[in-house]
């Protein structure tokens, strides 16, 4: 975990073939909104193709805290970054 000085920086991977599910607890006073970007291919051996450009891609996602915590559904095989 970072602070950047203006937010929370979370660091995730799920090297898993399960679904995680990460709660993020947190004395922040004035929190309304997280965001989630990530990377889940669904398979080690994914790749991007000429064909197929963008099977690895950037996904976003948006978080609503709920009492001074995050929930977050972490995909198998992903890596992200969830920003508070």
């Amino acid at each position: 975990m970072q602070k950047n000085g203006a937010n929370v920086i979370v660091k995730i991977v799920n090297p898993t073939e399960k679904t995680y599910e990460l709660k993020v607890d947190g004395d922040w006073k004035q929190l309304t909104g997280a965001g989630y970007e990530f990377v889940a291919p669904g398979s080690v051996s994914a790749a991007n193709s000429m064909e197929s450009p963008n099977i690895v891609s950037v996904q976003k996602k948006s978080v609503t805290p709920v009492n001074k915590a995050v929930t977050l559904s972490v995909a198998p095989l992903s890596a992200g970054v969830l920003t508070l």
